[in-house]
């Protein structure tokens, strides 16, 4: 609730729909009560922060490897390994961050994860002749708006459907509605409809740590829908893992292995 969320110290401000309209006119006449969420961000372009991420990670000495990897383990010196379509990779420390295709990998090692794809589907509008200023979550049809570089993207709806099968016509139709009912005086190019897997398991945490003691295979991996803000997070805690600098937090919550005892 919005009490609860005043009381853990959540800044927000409440105002009428035609206040909210001043700041960002392309909401005008659409909504009676909107919520500004204060201390957010937001990426205007996705795509261009992955591969930002991967050039700063080249140019501080690591080397990007583009493969298909058929599987994971330790080798009879406690080394861990990969085998992939570029061949057998072998490290000090190994981490797997493979989303929602994680689950395979831990399986093979004995290790449960409860883990299912929460399909999510977005709506682009192209090229679009104005743009909202702020992301905005549109609680009567259940998607958030987000301007981005040369779109506007609509994201939303869940789907338990595994990874794969296609996408189905219903949950990107009933977003379509839902869209073209809010933006219905905007002109804009084209759209572009996309199909994604948030990797959701069941306790809503992500598995985050060292899979055992005698193993350096490390995990991280299953944000569902917070993958964006809870990686870097789980990166630096990841980090001061693996380097044994003291972290000040309890992780036993995000055991890889506390569905397996």
């Amino acid at each position: 609730s919005w009490a609860l969320r005043k009381q853990m110290g959540f800044e927000f401000q409440v105002e009428s729909g035609e206040d909210y309209a001043k700041t960002d006119p392309l909401y005008a006449g659409k909504f009676h009560t909107v919520v500004r969420c204060k201390q957010h961000g937001m990426v205007s372009d996705p795509g261009a922060y992955v591969k930002a991420l991967a050039q700063h990670f080249e140019d501080s000495g690591g080397e990007l490897v583009l493969a298909d990897v058929t599987g994971l383990g330790q080798d009879n010196t406690g080394k861990p390994f990969l085998d992939s379509s570029s061949g057998k990779m072998s490290a000090d420390k190994l981490v797997l961050t493979a989303g929602v295709w994680s689950r395979p990998f831990m399986e093979k090692m004995g290790i449960k994860v409860p883990m299912e794809s929460e399909r999510g589907y977005h709506l682009e509008l192209k090229s679009p002749e104005s743009y909202p200023v702020n992301p905005m979550m549109v609680a009567s049809g259940k998607f958030a708006v987000t301007p981005m570089k040369g779109r506007i993207r609509c994201a939303g709806v869940v789907e338990f459907g595994g990874t794969k099968a296609g996408p189905e016509d219903g949950p990107i139709k009933m977003l379509r509605t839902h869209v073209e009912s809010l933006f219905n005086d905007l002109n804009y190019d084209e759209t572009e409809e996309w199909l994604g897997h948030r990797p959701a398991i069941t306790d809503s945490l992500p598995m985050l740590g060292q899979i055992s003691s005698d193993q350096e295979i490390y995990t991280a991996f299953g944000h569902q829908h917070l993958g964006l803000t809870g990686g870097a997070k789980s990166g630096k805690i990841l980090s001061d893992i693996i380097t044994q600098n003291p972290i000040n937090l309890d992780l036993s919550p995000y055991r890889p292995d506390r569905f397996s005892a």
